[in-house]
């Protein structure tokens, strides 16, 4: 299979203190002063409590998400599954900073946020990009382009991210995308600097693939390649690996599914 051109974009780029003794009397005072302040204190928490003694909830800790293994169902195998996710409209944000190890001419620092209700974990998600990202077969590969994982910012932080990624509810990837990307509650995008990955095919993948891993990979590769401004390919050699520009969730053309540009 003829690889890809490497792609032309440019990089999304004291002094010590008196001491004295402590006479009887000043340790009386002491420890009256201490116990003036445990009581106070304890008044204190008294009326930070509601009416039924439990501290408000604006000072619990705020709950942390759960998130559950997803199984693949039988249907998932035999056509695009669409699950039942409603979008919320809320996020988490990558906590993680992630170096690239592949070197390149250029460094393309990027951030992940997932949308809440899709029982994905932000950091779990970011090391799957990074490791796609940072792949000798990836864009990283050709020497051109790595990438680094940092957290989400302020608007001044500098250098601010080339590109956000965000895995988001079918019907948000839609909203995101705009009409006329026609994702249709299934695919995903590149819109601009945001990548947009449809929560569904992140947990169940499509059935030209067998492997969520791999098919993982290639959903991310794809993407990538069009915010490095890849064009889509198509199946030229039957039998052969699809381009990684291909539309391989859709079609095959008689070439295997690959999740890789740069081939050995």
């Amino acid at each position: 299979m003829t690889e890809p051109p490497e792609p032309d974009s440019e990089p999304l780029a004291a002094p010590g203190a008196e001491q004295h003794a402590i006479g009887v009397r000043e340790r009386v005072l002491g420890l009256a002063a201490i116990t003036a302040v445990l009581v106070a204190a304890g008044f204190g928490l008294q009326a930070l409590r509601a009416p039924g003694g439990a501290v408000p909830a604006a000072l619990a800790p705020e709950p942390t998400p759960t998130y559950t293994p997803v199984e693949i169902p039988d249907a998932a195998r035999t056509g695009v599954h669409r699950s039942d996710t409603a979008a919320t409209g809320t996020y988490r944000d990558v906590s993680l900073t992630l170096d690239p190890t592949t070197p390149a001419e250029a460094t393309n620092a990027y951030t992940v946020r997932v949308e809440d209700g899709t029982n994905i974990d932000p950091d779990a998600a970011a090391r799957v990009l990074q490791a796609a990202l940072d792949d000798p077969r990836g864009w990283a590969g050709f020497g051109r382009n790595n990438f680094r994982l940092v957290p989400a910012g302020p608007p001044e932080q500098e250098p601010s991210p080339a590109f956000t990624v965000t895995i988001a509810s079918p019907a948000t990837t839609d909203d995101l995308c705009g009409p006329d990307a026609a994702t249709e509650g299934l695919w995903s995008c590149t819109v601009g600097k945001t990548i947009v990955l449809n929560s569904d095919r992140w947990h169940y993948m499509v059935p030209s693939f067998n492997n969520l891993d791999e098919y993982r990979a290639y959903l991310i590769n794809h993407q990538v390649g069009l915010l490095l401004g890849q064009r889509i390919a198509f199946c030229t050699v039957n039998g052969q690996p699809a381009p990684v520009m291909a539309q391989q969730e859709r079609e095959l053309g008689g070439c295997l599914p690959n999740a890789w540009p740069h081939l050995p």
